[in-house]
């Protein structure tokens, strides 16, 4: 009789699960909700950043790759969770973040370019630095550049590069041409040097602007190329974000109207994800540098006096290329202490001229 019910009781199925079950269930919720908020924010980001072209979109179009990855992430968790339905409404966005995201950050072009002859441009944001270091200026030296321009460039900056000059092996001048108009009380400051002789030199606003752009024409190893030098305004606020959109309309439609094969570079304020950007490159019809598989975030590469790791960043800083040229390699430089990193373009003509595409823009 006892036996028996000792073993009727054994037999029996506790009330409560087993305390590592609960720990289980709990972990496994609060998983899901971290999931479906991180979600959530994310989504919202995209979204925001594919609607028009207004200070929102501006704000957070650029994120857009974080975005994307935040979503992947997420939905990883939800599956692993087993949260069907959470994963299924959350599919679709990821799916459209994904066609957007993936084919900048993985871009990988071969161009057909011509070997017989090409130029390296380097485009710098120097600004919120006191001055150049001796390794910034020693990286500068041994990239080699053709051609090298400063955004919010300072007179230190500008004595530097142009000092750097006449330290060549032969003692020969390195720059033929140097194109200074420095602002040591703000962010306005450009400077263009370039080894190769410059002429129909233009500095200049856009209508409502208020940065200088420069323009120029250098005779090049490919021939006469045009170069221009930008530096749009940084869309922090509706009047401000107008005003970076019509400098960048202004820049396409003046870059659309040469017939001479052109290079674009600077500080866009715009990444390949914005609807500005997205028009300035169906506008030209201009190959992006990053289209050669180097697509980088360039900034920032401190914040509050923290260093920010690479991968994120943003990628604001750009060259283009008009169809006959190509960009044969693009990539970003180290961080020095300004709070981008420096690009380097190097370009040659197409070996089938005129046989280009446009750039991609946003979806």
């Amino acid at each position: 009789m006892n036996s028996e019910g000792n073993a009727s009781v054994g037999d029996r199925e506790p009330l409560l699960p087993p305390r590592d079950a609960v720990g289980r269930s709990v972990v496994g919720w609060l998983a899901v909700f971290a999931a479906g908020f991180a979600a959530f924010v994310a989504a919202a980001v995209f979204i925001l950043g594919r609607i028009g072209t207004n200070p929102i979109e501006a704000l957070a179009s650029p994120w857009t790759a974080h975005g994307f990855a935040v979503l992947v992430v997420s939905l990883a968790v939800l599956l692993l969770c087993r949260a069907w339905r959470a994963a299924i409404v959350l599919s679709p966005i990821v799916i459209w973040a994904g066609v957007v995201t993936v084919p900048v950050i993985s871009a990988s072009s071969s161009f057909r370019a011509d070997p017989a002859a090409s130029f390296r441009a380097v485009s710098m944001n120097v600004g919120q630095s006191e001055g150049p270091s001796s390794a910034v200026m020693e990286w500068l030296s041994t990239t080699d550049a053709d051609l090298v321009g400063l955004i919010e460039c300072h007179s230190r900056w500008a004595r530097a590069v142009h000092e750097m000059g006449s330290e060549t092996v032969d003692l020969s001048p390195r720059w033929a041409s140097v194109i200074i108009d420095s602002d040591d009380r703000g962010t306005q400051g450009i400077a263009l040097f370039s080894r190769f002789p410059l002429h129909d030199v233009v500095v200049e606003q856009a209508p409502g602007g208020r940065g200088p752009h420069i323009k120029a024409i250098a005779q090049t190893s490919l021939g006469a190329v045009r170069v221009v030098l930008v530096h749009p305004m940084a869309p922090l606020g509706p009047t401000r974000t107008k005003l970076r959109n019509d400098e960048l309309d202004w820049l396409s439609e003046d870059c659309a109207a040469t017939p001479l094969p052109t290079l674009v570079m600077g500080d866009f304020n715009e990444t390949p994800f914005g609807r500005a950007y997205g028009r300035f490159a169906a506008t030209t019809g201009y190959r992006a540098g990053w289209e050669s598989g180097g697509y980088e975030p360039t900034w920032p590469t401190i914040l509050f006096g923290i260093s920010v790791p690479q991968v994120l960043g943003i990628s604001i800083d750009h060259a283009f290329v008009s169809p006959d040229l190509v960009p044969v390699s693009f990539k970003s430089g180290p961080a020095f202490g300004p709070d981008h990193r420096p690009i380097v373009i190097d370009v040659a003509r197409d070996a089938l001229t005129g046989s280009g595409g446009s750039s991609p823009g946003p979806s």
